[in-house]
């Protein structure tokens, strides 16, 4: 199967204003409160960010996203060291294939995937990153993680700091899909934010952005109830906040 065919079931949007409004109006199906953390080491790492907690609306994060990707350029930077190790990890894993990149948002993840041999289709869920992407020449597409055809079969998918977005039985479904979209030697990679709970911040961007918290337990059992095995999870300090980084690779889970 060529790479034409594993995007088929990508569709493309243009990006304008009337798909801009649909992200950012789209509501969720009423969920329980969010947990407010401010003790040091609980939902949060090491950082008070609790804030007063918005109307949770579907696409609130992506919506803050839409309209400080400027702040958030001026406050992120390409892959330091240690994801540097981790893409190379996961690039060794799928060999020379093909990739879907979920959130894309500035495409530093992709550029180093592509200079290590794999083919990148990129994705983002955000309209101006793929204005961003576009104008850049990639066949960015619009994505949202949450609902949208992955497509495939892809030989690995990754997603650096975007499942962190999804509350929990959204990251359960969306492993179950992710699985249904890679090959039988198919690897995933993805990264999230480490402890309890969940919580909106304003940190960053100046506008309200939601982050579900994960223990290694918990994120070991929702994949091998998707039908993935861990190959690697790896604890990593980041800059404010400790991080788990995810290398499966698919398979019948450990209960089979």
């Amino acid at each position: 199967m060529n790479l034409d065919q594993r995007r088929a079931g990508l569709t493309i949007f243009p990006v304008d204003d009337q798909l801009a409004n649909k992200v950012a109006t789209r509501r969720r199906p009423e969920e329980a409160a969010t947990q407010q953390c401010s003790v040091v080491g609980q939902c949060v790492g090491g950082h008070d960010w609790s804030v007063p907690t918005p109307d949770r609306e579907d696409s609130r994060t992506l919506a803050s996203y839409e309209a400080a990707v400027e702040r958030y350029l001026e406050h992120s930077a390409p892959p330091g060291p240690e994801m540097v190790r981790y893409l190379d990890r996961f690039a060794a894993m799928v060999g020379a294939g093909d990739v879907l990149e979920l959130g894309s948002g500035p495409g530093w993840d992709a550029l180093h995937l592509e200079a290590l041999g794999l083919r990148v289709t990129r994705s983002d869920a955000t309209p101006a990153f793929l204005t961003r992407l576009r104008a850049a020449g990639y066949d960015a597409r619009f994505l949202d993680v949450r609902t949208g055809d992955l497509g495939g079969p892809w030989d690995g998918i990754i997603a650096d700091a975007v499942l962190l977005h999804l509350d929990r039985p959204e990251l359960g479904n969306m492993l179950a899909r992710a699985r249904r979209a890679v090959g039988d030697d198919g690897v995933l990679a993805f990264t999230v934010k480490e402890g309890d709970g969940d919580a909106w911040t304003t940190a960053k961007l100046g506008l309200p952005r939601h982050f579900t918290y994960w223990r290694e337990p918990a994120l070991r059992d929702a994949l091998t109830s998707a039908g993935w095995r861990v190959h690697r999870l790896d604890h990593v300090a980041g800059r404010h906040e400790p991080w788990l980084y995810v290398l499966a690779l698919a398979g019948k889970t450990a209960k089979d």
